[in-house]
């Protein structure tokens, strides 16, 4: 397959003349490879020698930005243009490919994502469905997050800005057109275009992770794409040839530093941004006259290459993000994986793509085309209604669900006393359950959690815009509200002190590795980010936080660190209970084999017999634990006072006086949701461990 479209002709459609403006450009689907060669490479997480691959989006909203407005100039100039057709060819361009790729990654979601996950894959693939993954996507952890490479579609956001654009722009050129000669026309767009830019300026400044997504923030790039063609439309198609040549000569030397050295300065649409996107467009001027570096990008392969963009990018995301899932993110592994992406690609290219976009839809094209769009609702509305097809073959492990942080509470009446909880996403977990036992004990309760936002007076979290500094003290202005109470606070201290995530010594490493992503605290005007200031800053700060709630006359609880696993307990469960003589002889041998290249894989989605209780628990080692929690032990020690109660969730889960190991479930229960987030059962037992030893100094106290 791959040989016969090599060595095929390339297409010779043309637009509307055999200009070279309009006609088939080689050249340009030379450089869609070069943008979905990076985007490809930066996905690639064991890969860092492009880190501006990513920038390879922003290359190809130029060109769509061109491309679109050459079509429809085409269709205002021979007077056919209309908003029917236009929409269908791009319905016929874009969904076929998009619904195959959507059901068949609904498919491998099923068998390797937890319910929690496949829920949340849901979600994002119904808002992509109708061209909205991008808002859905901003309101979740940013693209930068480690999380972000297990998300399957996360990519649809860029293909969500464009369909955006494809809604509005048609209308806007239409009517300028109409009303503007050519040059008026162009100023017009350039405008739009510069304020677009300022926008992206302006909210980048204050909410990155906007500012990445929205449409209006990054129309500019699209629109250097738009105003390039109105140029060429206006002062003719061609430019001299030693002008062509250093045209694309420049714009290949801009859109190489970006990819090499320029990635690593930017995080969204910016000044820097436009140092890629004049490139494609230098890159697209030039080659309206031959040159030879445009006659290199339309040589057979990388044209061939960007030929088949819109599948590759559409099927590398899903694939690489399976794969992380799956513990498969090995250099070897993510080859593999992007290898698979072009043997996929190349088939949907040739055998959806071409037929749909070129041929007459007959009742075959309609049967097979309304069947997988059916399909894929069908399914997506299943796993919604589902929770995840949240399957119990073995002990159910809820997540509790998130909570925004109820600030506004005041005390209730008739109440012995009252309780809030601060914390980070560990603390967020104990919500319900908490709530449920302190109004048991006749408490009032207070909810002042924020995922990835530990309690520290004065700091804020980086990329996280919700945890700022005037957050953190409307948290310390709540708990005087009620003072004197019980203040419980706690979280992932141990990631932030330690600076790296969890490997439990034994195989199990947290996704992300050594990276901690963004979850760094700092006071604003800090200009040392070194690790070693940060955590300096956290643990005075955390000092500083119990010292004023002390202050207040509270009674501060401290939670010491919450057990990380490394491996996703659930998952790690499921693998284990198909180990043995229980399950299948190949499927005992395929697991021993995975196990050892890395690879988890949920086999009870096959419906397959397991075996409960498992032979082998799922634990780790209190030694590991220690060493892992010292400094943060160190921390919360260096708190003193009569009104500190502390509580140690090792002394639940840990046989720390004997074999020294760490349980993650029993017979009947699993106490994690994932590698260090509590389930629900887990979450009351801490629950519990806590109004205990309030209990325990109520007495001792009175």
């Amino acid at each position: 397959m791959i040989t016969s479209f090599l060595t095929s002709p390339l297409p010779k459609l043309t637009t509307v003349s055999q200009n070279r403006s309009k006609k088939y450009r080689p050249d340009i689907d030379g450089l869609r490879a070069v943008a979905v060669v990076g985007v490809v490479v930066y996905h690639m997480q064991s890969v860092e020698f492009l880190p501006g691959g990513f920038l390879g989006v922003d290359i190809f909203f130029v060109i769509s930005g061109f491309l679109i407005t050459a079509i429809i100039l085409t269709g205002i100039q021979e007077k056919t243009f209309s908003f029917k057709r236009f929409y269908i060819r791009r319905a016929r361009r874009l969904l076929p490919a998009f619904f195959l790729v959507a059901i068949a990654t609904l498919g491998a979601a099923y068998v390797f994502l937890e319910p929690t996950r496949m829920l949340d894959f849901t979600h994002s693939l119904v808002f992509s469905m109708v061209g909205m993954s991008n808002f859905y996507f901003m309101f979740q952890d940013p693209y930068w997050a480690d999380s972000a490479s297990t998300l399957p579609f996360l990519h649809t956001w860029s293909l969500a800005v464009e369909e955006q654009f494809y809604l509005f722009f048609p209308a806007a050129l239409l009517v300028a057109s109409q009303l503007f000669d050519k040059s008026r026309r162009t100023l017009l767009f350039a405008a739009l275009g510069f304020f677009s830019l300022l926008l992206a300026i302006t909210i980048s400044s204050t909410n990155p992770t906007f500012a990445f997504y929205l449409f209006p923030t990054r129309a500019w790039e699209l629109i250097i794409g738009v105003t390039l063609a109105l140029v060429i439309d206006q002062v003719g198609p061609r430019i001299p040839k030693l002008l062509a040549g250093l045209s694309t000569a420049l714009g290949v030397a801009l859109v190489g530093i970006s990819y090499v050295y320029l990635g690593q300065f930017i995080s969204g649409p910016g000044v820097l941004t436009m140092v890629p996107t004049f490139g494609a467009a230098f890159i697209i001027m030039g080659g309206t006259t031959a040159n030879p570096i445009s006659k290199i990008l339309g040589w057979r392969p990388f044209a061939g290459l960007g030929l088949i963009s819109y599948s590759l990018y559409l099927w590398h995301y899903p694939i690489l993000a399976l794969f992380e899932v799956g513990g498969a993110k090995s250099f070897t592994f993510q080859m593999i994986g992007v290898g698979l992406a072009i043997l996929l690609s190349f088939a949907t290219y040739s055998l959806v793509e071409i037929p749909f976009r070129h041929k007459i839809w007959n009742a075959r094209f309609t049967i097979v085309a309304s069947g997988t769009i059916f399909l894929t609702l069908l399914t997506s509305m299943g796993s919604l209604v589902t929770s995840g097809y949240n399957v119990r073959t073995v002990p159910e492990a809820l997540t509790v669900g998130a909570e925004e942080p109820d600030l506004s509470l005041r005390p209730g009446q008739n109440l012995s006393g009252h309780l809030s909880l601060f914390g980070d996403s560990h603390m967020r977990t104990l919500v319900s359950t908490l709530r449920e036992e302190s109004q048991d004990a006749g408490f009032s309760f207070m909810n002042g959690t924020l995922d990835s936002c530990l309690f520290a007076l004065g700091l804020a979290r980086e990329n996280l815009q919700k945890c700022d500094v005037g957050f953190q003290e409307s948290r310390m202005d709540a708990a005087e509200t009620f003072s004197p109470a019980f203040v419980v606070i706690g979280g992932r201290y141990p990631l932030a002190l330690e600076g790296r995530r969890f490997d439990n010594e034994e195989g199990g490493i947290e996704i992300g590795g050594d990276n901690i992503g963004n979850y760094n605290f700092f006071s604003p005007g800090t200009k040392d980010f070194s690790h070693g200031n940060m955590t300096r800053q956290l643990a005075a700060s955390t000092q500083r936080t119990a010292e004023g709630l002390l202050e207040q006359g509270n009674v501060v609880v401290l939670v010491y660190p919450i057990l990380e696993v490394g491996w996703s307990v659930p998952e790690e469960i499921k693998l284990r209970a198909f180990q043995g003589e229980s399950g299948p002889k190949w499927l005992s041998e395929f697991q021993e084999y995975s196990s050892t290249k890395g690879i988890r894989i949920q086999w009870d989605r096959f419906s397959l017999p397991g075996k409960w209780p498992l032979d082998e628990p799922v634990t780790t080692s209190y030694n590991v634990y220690v060493e892992r929690t010292r400094s943060t032990f160190e921390l919360f020690d260096s708190i003193s006072g009569d009104n500190i109660v502390r509580v140690y969730p090792h002394k639940i889960f840990c046989d720390y006086k004997g074999e020294g190991r760490c349980f993650t479930h029993s017979d009947t229960e699993v106490w994690y949701s994932d590698d260090d987030h509590l389930s629900a059962s887990g979450a009351e037992l801490l629950s519990s461990e806590i109004m205990k030893a309030i209990a325990a100094w109520r007495t001792e106290r009175h």
